[in-house]
């Protein structure tokens, strides 16, 4: 058992005036016909493009909740010493 891997690209007779867009999904349309396992550049791309925005949303919200945990904690911090100092000028 071994798997093939082949690069194609289309040729300038496969587009016929069509948009690149018709052309890739004519191909895939005569790809899934015969019954051969692949993988397209847009699959690719789409695949890339949510695993990048997926980790960009977990960055963020995990800078969000750092920094509510960080304000809290400097918060408290501040307010404790506030609470320490308030009481040397109490007459």
């Amino acid at each position: 058992m071994y798997d093939t891997y082949v690069n194609a690209v289309l040729s300038e007779q496969a587009l016929n005036g069509n948009s690149l867009m018709t052309a890739y999904s004519d191909l895939n349309e005569k790809l899934d016909k015969i019954g051969i396992e692949y993988e397209s550049y847009l699959q690719n791309m789409g695949r890339q493009l949510f695993t990048t925005v997926a980790s960009i949303y977990i960055t963020l919200y995990l800078a969000i909740v750092f920094l509510v945990v960080a304000n809290t904690i400097v918060g408290v911090q501040f307010l404790m010493s506030q609470q320490k100092t308030g009481r040397r000028y109490q007459t």
